[in-house]
């Protein structure tokens, strides 16, 4: 996105660009499956598999599932192909400024506005960035993930209640507007539900 913000490709009849707002190329996801993989090639279990440490300098690995998204597209690109039906236009991640260095625009907590908006970032409870560096030459590739804190949390959401709503109302959107699957909706809900984050 550092490169391509600044001059995007253009939607046409045969090309769409998404762009998944506060998900990196490396989620959590990506990485515990990536674990998994590992210790399955060193015969060690695949139970408990926990990230990696980084090595970078801001907490790694976006927990905005990117792969809602794609799996979307997929499903979009087949019926593209076999039924002529385009793919919906999605909004832009928004920007400050695109020269002479790309600044996105961002809310309060730092989250960056504009594109395909997931629960996960919609609906924050966390800082979540496509943006990393450190040490470890691919921290560019995982994100980060900075939760917010207690008096965050209930400042934004009077309770959890208020907070499955707001999840409930953004994934049946996203459903509708074609940018992620009823399946990927279902789990989402789902986590939500099973937040800790409300408990005192």
């Amino acid at each position: 996105m550092l490169r391509r913000a600044a001059t995007p490709q253009p939607n046409t009849d045969n090309f769409r660009q998404w762009e998944v707002a506060g998900s990196s190329h490396v989620d959590v996801s990506f990485e515990i499956e990536y674990g998994k993989v590992r210790n399955q090639q060193e015969g060690l279990s695949i139970e408990g598999v926990t990230p990696r440490d980084s090595g970078c300098d801001l907490p790694a690995y976006s927990t905005v599932p990117f792969r809602d998204v794609m799996n979307a597209a997929f499903e979009h690109m087949v019926r593209w192909l076999d039924e002529g039906l385009a793919p919906p236009i999605a909004e832009p991640i928004q920007l400050v400024r695109a020269f002479p260095t790309v600044e996105f625009a961002r809310d309060d907590f730092g989250n960056v506005l504009g594109g395909i908006r997931l629960a996960e970032h919609a609906v924050p409870t966390a800082k979540n960035t496509g943006l990393n560096t450190g040490a470890n030459r691919f921290c560019f590739l995982y994100g980060s993930h900075e939760s917010f804190d207690k008096a965050t949390i209930n400042a934004l959401y009077p309770s959890k209640a208020d907070y499955l709503e707001r999840v409930k109302t953004v994934v049946e959107q996203n459903v509708a507007d074609g940018f992620i699957l009823p399946t990927a909706a279902e789990r989402t809900r789902r986590e939500a539900e099973a937040s800790t984050l409300f408990e005192h």
